[in-house]
């Protein structure tokens, strides 16, 4: 999976090793991130919680506030890892990898 990476955000700190990995943005979460992915820098074994703090930085609280659920101290949003769907118990133990595909979706839900 190799792609080009423009405009690279960093969130690494000295003397870490650097990986790049792309974050996908789909329906209102797009709209609020004016974009559909950003790529980012990131340290080597990095997880969801620090590349979601990253964005926070990046995009404010107006994108973090449909991303965290700060009262049940979770996540909004579906997680995808290179088209896999990841399980919420999984969320915190998934290490990244250089050149994943990390992708945010909004839960589907309604019905009648």
């Amino acid at each position: 999976m190799e792609y080009l990476f423009s405009n690279v955000k960093n969130i690494i700190k000295e003397g870490e090793i650097p990986m790049k990995i792309r974050v996908r943005f789909f329906s209102s979460l797009k709209l609020k991130a004016g974009k559909e992915y950003i790529d980012l820098n990131v340290p080597e074994n990095a997880n969801i919680g620090m590349v979601v703090e990253k964005l926070g930085e990046i995009y404010g609280q107006d994108l973090i506030s449909v991303i965290v659920n700060k009262e049940k101290s979770g996540y909004n949003v579906v997680f995808m890892l290179n088209k896999r769907l990841l399980s919420h118990d999984d969320y915190d133990d998934v290490k990244l990898k250089e050149n994943d595909i990390l992708s945010m979706l909004l839960p589907i839900s309604g019905g009648c």
